[in-house]
């Protein structure tokens, strides 16, 4: 099977946003490759990762489709000119590996004092929120790779007079250590000769913060969960504590403060707690409460019914099936009791499920479950629900472990391969390199 590549620029965002490598060939064989200008320079100015913590930035993917135009210093000054304006952290991010990319590859002074600029006006701040603080450091790791180590000496000059004035502190750069001291060994001396506010134990400890935080030794008290919970800056994560070690005991009564508790804020809290863990509660409680809640408190209270293992939900799961916003919770319940005569409902509702990157109808974890369920023996699955993830997700991560089960199964074109050849994840790359040469044997 061979696909069309004269496609219009719409099919081609969606491609690009995705990070298939169909995009390449849709340019080598565009009859008007002008016709995709301005979607790639959409790609230039915003981030295309759907999370940059396990993908990066795509910028090496989107440098790559620039090429195709020969006209780098349009995109370059594009890039410079948003850089200027205020960013959310992840776009942030990726217009700084852009212009790093300008600099390394096309020895661009412009793109080079551009970054330096931005580093100058942090400095120059005198209150950085959490934002600014990722942003910083982000910066700093991009310029340790532009500019060596001479700059990294100047960063850490810099910062020791910003944590010496309490304007950042020391567990705030965690990373930028971590990757000086992985490629410069001898700065650990240098640290501790030239900066005074910070030393190499400070760097050892900072990953070790969570330990020294007596406050999750007391999350294991219910009463005080509860009245941690009520507070703006509350954070779930500190929850799983509770959720998987707390005692019977303590889980009762958060159980009993659940059926007490008339904000809807805290109530979706614990919720989200139940969800994590083993609780005294039953099905036939969360679906009364499901009836009588708000769409907020729904999705909290669809997450602990998932929780659950009575085969009650199965058949829950199926009322779900025709609301849009709660649909793949209810194949997810489906999943855990799955047989065969479920396949046509997998193959039917699956694809309906809306792919975003806010992630509003939960389909990340739905294409996970999926997977999952694919790759048990005991299940038939529908091996055609591959396709249809890799045809829409936006992780490029996960993409990569459909690939990897649709070699298991034999199911993996030719034509894929061959675009998996330019895909916005390296590892698909090497993925394919090894997979068209092993079939070339």
């Amino acid at each position: 099977m061979r696909l069309n590549y004269e496609i219009s620029p719409d099919d081609f965002k969606k491609y690009m946003m995705m990070g298939l490598g169909r995009t390449h060939i849709i340019l080598e064989n565009a009859s008007d490759i002008n016709a995709f200008k301005d979607v790639v320079l959409y790609g230039c100015l915003n981030n295309l990762s759907y999370d940059v913590q396990i993908e990066g930035t795509r910028f090496n993917y989107v440098y790559d489709l620039i090429k195709y135009f020969n006209d780098d210093q349009f995109f370059e000054n594009q890039v410079i000119s948003k850089f200027s304006i205020m960013l959310n952290y992840s776009t942030f991010c990726h217009l700084c590996d852009m212009l790093s990319l300008f600099y390394t590859e096309n020895k661009s002074e412009l793109s080079k004092n551009t970054l330096e600029e931005k580093y100058m006006e942090f400095l120059n701040q005198e209150v950085f929120d959490y934002d600014d603080k990722l942003k910083l450091v982000y910066l700093c790791v991009c310029l340790k790779y532009t500019h060596g180590i001479k700059m990294v000496r100047k960063i850490c000059v810099d910062i020791d007079l910003l944590i010496g004035n309490k304007v950042i502190l020391v567990d705030d750069l965690g990373w930028f250590f971590s990757t000086i001291l992985e490629s410069y060994k001898s700065i650990t001396t240098f640290i501790n000769k030239k900066c005074s506010n910070y030393t190499s134990n400070d760097i050892d400890n900072m990953s070790n913060a969570e330990n020294r935080d007596e406050e999750l030794k007391r999350l294991l008290n219910a009463d005080f969960l509860i009245s941690i919970m009520k507070q703006e800056d509350w954070k779930v994560h500190k929850s799983l504590w509770f959720a998987r070690i707390a005692s019977d005991e303590e889980k009762l009564k958060l159980v009993n403060y659940l059926n007490q508790e008339s904000n809807e804020v805290v109530k979706g809290q614990m919720l989200q707690i139940i969800s994590k863990g083993k609780f005294p509660i039953t099905f036939d409680y969360l679906s009364n409460l499901y009836k009588e809640s708000s769409d907020y408190l729904k999705h909290f209270i669809l997450k602990a019914i998932l929780n659950l293992d009575e085969e009650e939900i199965k058949h829950f799961g199926y009322s779900l099936l025709e609301d849009e916003n709660f649909r793949s919770f209810g194949l997810k319940m489906i999943f855990k009791f799955y047989n065969n005569e479920d396949r046509d409902i997998l193959l039917k509702y699956v694809p309906k499920v809306t792919v975003s990157y806010d992630d509003k109808y939960d389909w990340h974890s739905l294409y996970l479950a999926v997977l999952n369920l694919i790759d048990d023996k005991e299940h038939d699955a529908p091996l055609e629900l591959l396709t249809v993830m890799y045809e829409n997700s936006l992780c490029s991560f996960c993409r990569e472990n459909y690939l990897v089960m649709m070699k298991k199964f034999n199911v993996l074109l030719k034509n894929i391969i061959e675009e998996c050849l330019y895909d916005s994840n390296f590892d698909i790359r090497k993925f394919a390199n090894k997979s068209i040469k092993k079939s070339t044997k």
